[in-house]
């Protein structure tokens, strides 16, 4: 499937006063209204999972929790200046040590659980705007941990590497000797958390970044430069979780989207959508939420089969005890003036750089505790 959209956050401010007032100033208005948990209103409801570029995120996840597992690859950008390149490719150069380091700002599960992580020398090429969680079937690594002197904190994990692979980085930037394909971090199977780290592409300081301490032959100080990553990203593999049939789920990360219809064929064509709210109610046991605020987000689905949607505007939902409400006016307009429905499209806020699961109750619910759409417009009598 392809998904082709940018990310345009709109709140909830579609000002649906102004959409059509051309058309019926003058004139006497009827003002209705359509209220799917009132009137006999055909929906439906579905989830799936798919496959997306995850470069750009502004998290790295690692770790294990519910339903998931999530690894992270990356790499450092090494500029030398001249003298050290010479003094590298003439063999005068002795690592004394190479530490990582990555800055806690996202939990998911357990926040007190146990958790750890090995690292591994990455043996293949890759690049962070193409890859996908099933590229990490064709990555090679190497098995054996390549960490040592590990602390883990709240707020920071940091970790050594191998002098002799700091050195071999250092001899690629120096001359384009051998290879420096980077790291690969995954969780250890007693993991019970995932852990977001700040990725490179979060535009702040405390990315993942690598001090190096090395000295010259002959000589008796030493010297230590940092860099930073150069290219990083996250891959989340695991199922779909065991809900009930009545329930809708979207999750970050993996990723977990859902598809919302709802028949409006009963509204006039020419009316004017005056406001359109749609209301989401979570199963509150089911939902698991980081510790950090999050929601959904809709789009408006041109083709619903090919998950083909309108970037025009994406809505942002605005939490409401224990229901989320979006103002998606502009969306049921165009399905009245074309007379052509697909639906919308329900993901996570920030999606390749958490694995928040919200769970809904689904439009075959049968209470009142499935989506809600409530529809004010205006027809000329």
């Amino acid at each position: 499937m392809v998904i082709s959209f940018s990310l345009f956050f709109y709140s909830c401010s579609d000002n649906p006063s102004q959409i059509g007032a051309g058309l019926l100033n003058g004139d006497r208005l009827n003002v209705s209204e359509v209220d799917s948990y009132k009137d006999t209103l055909s929906q439906t409801s579905s989830y799936f999972k798919r496959t997306y570029p995850l470069g750009g995120a502004i998290r790295l996840l690692v770790g294990k929790a519910e339903n998931i597992e999530s690894s992270t690859l990356m790499n450092f950008y090494i500029p030398l200046s001249d003298s050290i390149k010479n003094s590298v490719l003439a063999d005068s150069v002795v690592i004394i040590g190479a530490r990582i380091y990555l800055w806690h700002v996202y939990n998911f599960g357990d926040k007190n659980g146990a958790y750890d992580f090995t690292v591994h020398q990455i043996e293949s090429g890759w690049t962070s705007r193409q890859f996908t969680a099933d590229s990490l079937s064709m990555l090679s690594y190497d098995p054996s941990d390549i960490s040592s002197n590990k602390t883990l904190s709240d707020t920071l994990d940091e970790f050594d590497i191998s002098n002799d692979l700091a050195l071999s980085w250092l001899k690629y930037a120096a001359d384009s000797i051998g290879n420096n394909f980077g790291i690969y971090i995954k969780p250890s199977p007693g993991s019970q958390k995932v852990v977001g780290y700040q990725a490179l592409y979060s535009g702040v300081t405390n990315v993942p970044s690598i001090t190096i301490a090395f000295k010259k032959l002959g000589l008796t100080y030493t010297d230590t430069l940092t860099f930073i990553a150069n290219s990083d990203v996250s891959a989340v593999t695991g199922n779909i979780p065991s809900v009930t049939q009545s329930s809708i789920i979207v999750q970050g990360g993996l990723a977990i989207n859902a598809k919302l219809w709802f028949d409006v064929s009963r509204i006039p064509f020419n009316a004017v959508i005056n406001n359109a709210t749609l209301t989401l109610n979570l199963d509150t046991v089911k939902t698991i939420i980081g510790d950090t605020t999050n929601t959904i987000l809709a789009a408006f689905l041109q083709d619903s089969s090919s998950i083909v949607v309108d970037s025009t505007v994406v809505v942002n939902f605005d939490t409401a005890g224990n229901s989320l409400k979006g103002i998606i006016t502009s969306y049921v307009q165009k399905w009245v003036n074309t007379r052509t429905n697909e639906g919308i499209l329900l993901f996570t806020r920030n999606e390749t750089s958490n694995v928040d699961l919200f769970t809904f109750k689904g439009s075959n619910v049968v209470d009142s505790l499935g989506p809600r759409l409530h529809i004010i417009y205006t027809t000329k009598k």
